[in-house]
């Protein structure tokens, strides 16, 4: 039984949820994740492939369409599976996912850093760091603020500061509303 944290505002959550056998899991560096990110060595398998690598090179991002719709026209178990390979698979990166519930983001890497005090322990206690990598992302396909957003963010955390050291990582994800709110800014939500 592995137990998983799952953080939604103003409320933190354990579940335990029984986990299928898992391949051995050997960890990452930062840099081999980072490069996954930044498409080093990506060669598109299909047109479709390369059609949404060219809108990134031109500086854009693509933008996924979806609605409640997309989301239940899939198999009735789709949404189930996918939550359960969140909380379920160790893997630190994946061929690239349909997301059904949060198809537009973007990537952000930086450092984990916890400068407040805390009342929670391991990377969310005061003076913590390591490494970061996180995905930020709205539900639905509106991404502009001039519409209601839900925020998502998911983050990985790296336990060091040496982006070439091999380590096993923490996962995190963090809801606000998913029906959206009328903040500006993805900073400006709990």
């Amino acid at each position: 039984m592995r137990k998983f944290l799952i953080m939604t505002t103003g409320l933190l959550m354990l579940t335990a949820v029984a986990a299928p056998a898992l391949a051995a899991y050997r960890g990452a560096t930062f840099n081999e994740v980072a490069d996954v990110l930044n498409d080093v060595g990506f060669a598109p398998a299909n047109e479709e492939q390369a059609d949404e690598a060219a809108v990134y090179r031109q500086g854009y991002l693509p933008l996924y369409p979806m609605s409640f719709k997309s989301v239940f026209q899939r198999s009735s178990g789709a949404l189930k599976r996918d939550a359960l390979r969140t909380v379920t698979e160790k893997d630190d990166y994946f061929p690239r996912l349909d997301k059904l519930l949060h198809p537009n983001g973007v990537c952000v890497t930086g450092a984990w850093k916890i400068t407040k005090p805390s009342p929670f322990s391991g990377y969310f206690k005061q003076n913590t760091e390591a490494l970061f990598l996180g995905r930020v992302s709205v539900a639905m396909e509106k991404t502009t603020s001039d519409h209601k957003r839900g925020f998502g963010f998911a983050g990985k955390i790296f336990p060091t500061i040496d982006k070439a050291q091999l380590v096993e990582t923490t996962n995190f994800f963090t809801v606000d509303v998913l029906l959206g709110t009328d903040a500006k800014r993805f900073l400006d939500v709990a």
